[in-house]
């Protein structure tokens, strides 16, 4: 199917998504596993051509016909995966893999992109990247990372690393919280704040460990499904993934406490080999193209498909410029 075609298919089928009967289904399988439904754009089956990207947490219940609207709707052409529950922040766990991976989780001085960070309230995320706003060089990351789930005042301080790598008060407060944009219920465009970086540990080296220097130019999400990108965090360290889908509408995105709030225009990143792209840890990783340019910020994910926002409607949001 053409671009646009797909495009519309994801609007007809979101809209859908309200004549389900929710209380049915919770009485059926419960509420802790109801089916939450996304939809996007896939790759199609040749080039320049496209299929209706459609995702569930878990498999969908039989009577949940929208799935089968949709399918019809795009007449098969479809690419329908489970995911699993998308999660941000997600438990960081210590398996030997990631255990082994030290270097990102410790103290870093002049700060540097990749490495552990946080709000010295929670445990630990990544130092995204850095970017050039009208009050200076500011540090690029999460709102769950940076301003723990909204919750956080503008002002408090940043730790490198975080306080689950053993970040404390007295010795690593690097900056402080500038600005987040508030996460609510539905509509989200992004997971993402800035804090601003004290002058004695002001970065020297803007590039990527293990990536290389940030090119100009954002991508469009467009220009890279199917593809490559890569990100350097703070549990996995690099890993090269492929995009499965863009404009992914309605992804629904499990938060502390229960609280799930619903994205739209999101990227999915996959791993040919069916591991994960990223794991507990690695939310604010800044994810870049093959050829280095800016792709987006990582925020959420499952064991499987991890999520990303792209750069450019973040970079709006804080008046701000990647610095290359």
């Amino acid at each position: 199917m053409k671009l646009e075609s797909v495009i519309n298919l994801v609007e007809e089928s979101f809209l859908d998504l309200g004549s389900i009967n929710w209380l049915s289904i919770y009485e059926a399988v419960g509420a802790a596993k109801a089916p939450a439904i996304s939809y996007g754009v896939a790759p199609g089956a040749t080039p320049n051509s496209y299929r209706l990207a459609i995702r569930s947490n878990f498999p969908v219940w039989a009577g949940m016909d929208v799935v089968a609207k949709a399918e019809k709707r795009a007449k098969g052409e479809c690419d329908i995966r489970v995911t699993g529950t998308i999660r941000a922040p997600r438990r960081i766990k210590n398996t030997a893999q990631n255990a082994a991976l030290t270097e990102m989780k410790e103290r870093m001085r002049p700060l540097r992109a990749g490495y552990s960070i946080g709000h010295h309230e929670i445990t630990a995320g990544t130092l995204g990247t850095f970017v050039k706003t009208k009050k200076g060089i500011m540090i690029l990351s999460n709102n769950h990372v940076l301003a723990k789930s909204n919750m956080a005042k503008l002002g408090d301080a940043i730790l490198q690393p975080g306080a689950y790598d053993g970040g404390v008060l007295a010795n690593d407060s690097v900056g402080n919280l500038v600005a987040f944009k508030k996460i609510v219920e539905t509509g989200n465009v992004m997971d993402a704040a800035i804090a601003s970086i004290d002058k004695k540990f002001m970065p020297t080296d803007f590039t990527l460990p293990g990536i290389g220097k940030i090119k100009k130019g954002n991508v469009q999400p467009v220009d890279i499904l199917g593809e490559k990108v890569k990100k350097v965090g703070r549990t996995t360290g690099l890993k090269i993934g492929k995009v499965s889908a863009i404009n992914l509408r309605g992804v629904k995105v499990s938060y502390h406490h229960g609280t799930v709030c619903s994205f739209d225009n999101q990227i999915e990143v996959v791993m040919e080999d069916g591991s994960g792209f990223s794991a507990g840890g690695d939310s604010g990783s800044f994810v870049v193209s093959g050829d280095n340019q800016p792709v987006g910020l990582l925020f959420a994910g499952s064991d499987t498909h991890t999520i990303i926002s792209p750069i450019e409607a973040i970079l709006k949001e804080f008046g701000a410029e990647i610095i290359l």
